[in-house]
C-alpha cells in the first residue's frame, strides 16, 4: 500500500506545484501591465509637450510634414520610447487609425497608449496595420473592377 501511495503524493505535489507556477505567472503579468500603465501616465506629460513640439502651426493636429520636419531630437526620443529603429513617418502610420493625413492629440496619446501597453511586438503591430491598410486598398479595386464591367 505504501508504493501506490508514493506516486499519488508525488503527482500531488507536483500539481501544487504547477498550480502555484501559474498563479505565479499571472501575477508576474498583471504586476507587468500596471507598471507599464503607471510609467505611461507618468510620461504622458512629456508626449503631449512632443506633440506639440511637433505641431508647427499649432492647430492642434500633426500631419506627416510636420512629422518629416521635426527636430531630431524628437524622433530620437520616441524611436527611444518604443525601442524601434523605424522611422517616425512609421509611427505616425500606426497611430493615424482613421487614415486622414493628421493625428490628433488624443490620437497620438491614446495610440502611444495602446503601443506601449501592448504585448505584440512593434512588427507585428506595424504588419497587421499594413494588411489592414492592403485589405482596404484591394476592396477599393475589386469595386473598380465590378464597375467597370457595368
Amino acid at each position: 500500500q505504501a508504493s501506490l501511495k508514493t506516486p499519488f503524493l508525488m503527482n500531488l505535489v507536483t500539481a501544487v506545484i504547477v498550480e502555484g507556477a501559474i498563479q505565479q505567472g499571472k501575477q508576474d503579468r498583471e504586476a507587468t501591465a500596471r507598471y507599464k500603465k503607471y510609467e505611461f501616465l507618468k510620461m504622458l506629460p512629456h508626449l503631449k509637450t512632443l506633440f506639440k513640439q511637433i505641431d508647427i502651426n499649432g492647430n492642434g493636429r500633426i500631419t506627416r510634414n510636420e512629422v518629416q520636419v521635426a527636430p531630431e531630437h524628437i524622433k530620437r526620443e520616441l524611436a527611444d520610447y518604443f525601442q524601434s529603429d523605424g522611422s517616425l513617418l512609421e509611427l505616425f502610420d500606426l497611430l493615424d487609425v482613421d487614415e486622414s493625413g493628421e493625428v490628433d492629440i488624443g490620437e497620438f496619446c491614446d495610440g502611444i497608449a495602446k503601443l506601449v501597453n501592448s504585448d505584440s511586438p512593434m512588427e507585428l503591430i506595424r504588419v497587421m496595420k499594413q494588411l489592414k491598410m492592403l485589405r482596404r486598398h484591394q476592396g477599393a479595386l475589386f469595386q473598380l473592377l465590378g464597375s467597370a464591367d457595368l
